[in-house]
């Protein structure tokens, strides 16, 4: 449970690190580039600590996977919450959560109880209110904000899909060794993409590439020793939930970010559907 607390408190920091960011006006793939170089650096360290065990095939696999869809996510949500606030997004990016929840359901059997099928099914009814909640003020569709939206949920999935993989897939020793890969792998993306925009790394996206690396760094590193122990069915949700809460919370208090009648029942369904989602 332990590692439950620290992953949530983790992430919970990464957006926070990121509203800083995206209000400072600091260059987007800049300051990811920076996280995942940080990121990248303390885990080789913890991995050279805890004796460097080396890694098989399928976990170099799922770190490649997991690096690409990971800097995707980020750059994404990046971009939502200079958008649409911190608040909104990462209820977004929490709901992601049904994805790999339901993967987990199809591909490893844990079958869900009918409070979690009940769970499942108002998370994506909050999905849709909080894609209403980019609606302008004028009543019409603005359907860039939209798409970004459902994009964000996909590419927050898919990135969070990578943990159960390697807790399925990869054995439980080389967890340090799939950490490395999926940060030198993410920050290999990201530095191609900062040189396809023509885009230069400038001294004031360190403090902020630090700010939002490290935690990001403890966050993989907790919710994937979260998995080890615990099904990804209690996992995610947990996770999920929490997170919505703390983040909603800063975003009100420290950012006096208003979430209009849309939103708020969009974060509020979604807080029921993960604790729903958790039950047995």
């Amino acid at each position: 449970m332990l590692f439950l607390v620290l992953a949530v408190l983790s992430s919970v920091t990464v957006a926070a690190s990121i509203k800083v960011s995206e209000n400072a006006g600091r260059n987007r793939i800049s300051v990811a580039l920076i996280n995942y170089c940080i990121a990248a650096v303390v885990m080789f360290i913890l991995w050279l600590l805890h004796g460097a065990v080396s890694v098989s095939g399928i976990t170099v696999v799922c770190g490649v996977y997991a690096g690409i869809t990971w800097v995707v996510a980020l750059v994404l949500m990046m971009y939502a919450i200079q958008r649409i606030g911190i608040a909104i997004s990462s209820a977004v990016v929490r709901m992601a959560v049904l994805l790999p929840t339901i993967l987990s359901i199809v591909i490893w059997f844990e079958i869900p109880s009918t409070l979690q099928i009940c769970g499942i099914a108002l998370a994506a009814i909050s999905i849709l209110l909080l894609s209403l909640k980019v609606v302008r003020h004028e009543n019409k569709f603005h359907l860039p904000d939209v798409i970004m939206v459902l994009g964000v949920w996909v590419t927050s999935g898919a990135a969070q899909l990578a943990s159960k993989l390697y807790a399925e897939l990869c054995p439980a020793r080389e967890k340090d060794g799939y950490l490395v890969i999926l940060f030198i792998v993410a920050f290999g993306v990201a530095w191609i993409w900062l040189r396809i925009t023509g885009r230069t790394v400038e001294k004031k996206d360190l403090g902020y590439g630090v700010a939002v690396g490290v935690p990001n760094a403890l966050s993989g590193l907790f919710l994937v020793s979260a998995l080890q122990v615990l099904p990804g069915i209690l996992v995610y949700p947990a996770t999920a939930a929490a997170g919505v809460l703390l983040t909603v919370i800063l975003g009100i208090a420290l950012w006096r970010e208003k979430l209009g009648i849309k939103g708020a029942l969009g974060i509020a369904a979604a807080i029921i559907a993960l604790v729903l989602v958790n039950l047995k």
